[in-house]
């Protein structure tokens, strides 16, 4: 992470003394760092208060000088530990981390006190009190500057009620307004996509840790539930990553730099794709949580007569909102939905405009693959889902994880194995692709249909005319 420049002018804040804020923030860097990891939510993004360390961390990430606050938490461990040996593999690992020119969270201290940082640690006997000059000139940085600056920007608003449009990325992110905050993660639970929020908080907090046994442990289950190929909230980021954090779990290799990557491309996302969404849906409402469906038999509609149109469904109706619905229940309605010949139509018709139907029909191939008993068959089916879907080459391939496309193939075409579970895995990443696009599309569609049907107007049988005589009738 880039150095914080130096120079900055120093925020003057009016409403707390000096001391007070020095006090406040001794508090606020005393704080147990591992409090931050364990376990987080979106909902921490929106409740903590600015007085929690996690809310400070985010600020500072978004501010890009993280690295002040990790540099002095781990030069005040180091401070702790006794055992020669110890101490030398720990300032090592500071050095490395936060000292060195180029170091992933390099620190911004003079070229001077960095050189005889380094010698020391080199000369393999660093003293207790190697990083005290670097550390105090960190404080003093996060005290004069940084903390200052904090105070003024994060909000002191009601942190447990209430949503106002989010201004930017940047304020949902960093703690700043809980109010916006809340209303961006109901958006992203409402489009599918809580995922990514979910992962860029876990890894932002797992920043925060030092401790070996919390690094591994927290390392582990962000990767199984964010980034291993049997995940159950993957989020999309390059498969090399993926491979990069499961090489390093595997090694023993972990740091609290161990996600940064993964959590720059997912900012990216959220930034480029799920923000401009997210301005556009509140613009319209913000209330797209009202419109949205879920499974019933309840309710028959007419259905447009034009050629190739998408037709109102009678398998589901309207409810107040899918906010409550898990991850499963989504996925769970998504399969019910596939197996209605009229749904399938529909989602065909939006996967066709997205360029994406090769999604269903994977799904489709490798469900009938599930219901087959004989070795023989399950091979042939597999074989023939590899050449159409997972083959590099092929123009339907499917968007799976390269890991998991490589054993499934390696499997069938090397191996000649094709056991009953083989695609369950592929299954419910193809689940995950389509409810996240095709099938987002289909609830929008369909709103729109009950809309328009409920603007048409009742249209009354026609009376018939009374029969009426204009004179008498002559008998003949």
């Amino acid at each position: 992470m880039p150095a914080l420049a130096s120079g900055m002018s120093t925020v003057a804040v009016t409403n707390i003394s000096v001391d007070q804020m020095k006090t406040d923030l001794n508090a606020l860097l005393n704080q147990r760092m591992d409090g931050a990891a364990d376990g987080s939510s979106c909902g921490s993004l929106a409740s903590a208060g600015k007085d929690h360390i996690s809310t400070f961390a985010r600020w500072l990430s978004q501010s890009k000088a993280l690295e002040n606050l990790l540099f002095w938490k781990e030069a005040e461990q180091y401070k702790g530990i006794f055992m020669p040996e110890d101490r030398v593999v720990s300032a090592r690992h500071i050095c490395e981390l936060y000292v060195t020119s180029g170091a992933t969270w390099q620190v911004n201290i003079r070229a001077n006190l960095r050189s005889e940082i380094e010698v020391e640690v080199a000369a393999a006997d660093p003293s207790e009190e190697v990083f005290d000059r670097a550390q105090h000139d960190i404080y003093e940085l996060i005290r004069m500057e940084l903390y200052p600056r904090y105070c003024e920007e994060v909000s002191d608003e009601d942190n447990h009620h209430g949503e106002e449009e989010a201004e930017s990325l940047t304020n949902v992110l960093n703690g700043s307004h809980p109010k916006q905050a809340r209303s961006f993660t109901r958006f992203s639970r409402e489009q599918f996509c809580e995922e990514a929020l979910l992962f860029w908080v876990d890894a932002n907090n797992f920043s925060l840790l030092f401790q070996s046994v919390d690094l591994r442990n927290r390392a582990a289950a962000i990767f199984d539930t964010y980034m291993s190929a049997k995940a159950k909230a993957r989020v999309n980021v390059p498969e090399r990553m993926c491979t990069a954090v499961k090489a390093a779990l595997s090694d023993g290799r972990v740091s609290n730099d161990l996600f940064l990557n993964a959590q720059k491309e997912v900012e990216l996302f959220l930034k480029n794709d799920v923000f401009p969404r997210y301005q556009e849906w509140y613009a319209q409402g913000g209330t797209a949580s009202a419109d949205l469906v879920t499974p019933s038999t309840s309710v028959a509609c007419a259905s447009p007569s034009r050629p190739g149109a998408l037709k109102e469904s009678s398998h589901w109706t309207s409810r107040s909102s899918l906010l409550d619905s898990d991850r499963g229940s989504v996925r769970a309605a998504l399969v019910e939905l596939l197996s209605v010949p009229e749904e399938l139509a529909n989602l065909r018709i939006i996967a066709r405009k997205r360029e994406a139907e090769e999604n269903l029909d994977f799904y489709l191939a490798a469900k009938e693959y599930t219901l087959l008993f004989s070795d023989q068959d399950r091979l042939d089916q597999a074989g023939h889902i590899c050449r159409e879907y997972l083959d590099p080459s092929s123009v339907r391939l499917v968007n799976l994880p390269n890991e998991m496309n490589e054993r499934i193939r390696n499997m069938v075409m090397e191996e000649k194995r094709a056991p009953a579970d083989l695609l369950e895995p592929a299954i419910n990443e193809v689940l995950a692709l389509i409810s996240s696009n095709i099938y987002k599309e289909y609830l929008k569609e369909q709103q729109k249909l009950r809309e328009a049907s409920a603007r048409m107007p009742i249209q009354r049988a026609a009376a018939v005319p009374k029969r009426t005589t204009s004179g008498c009738c002559v008998l003949m």
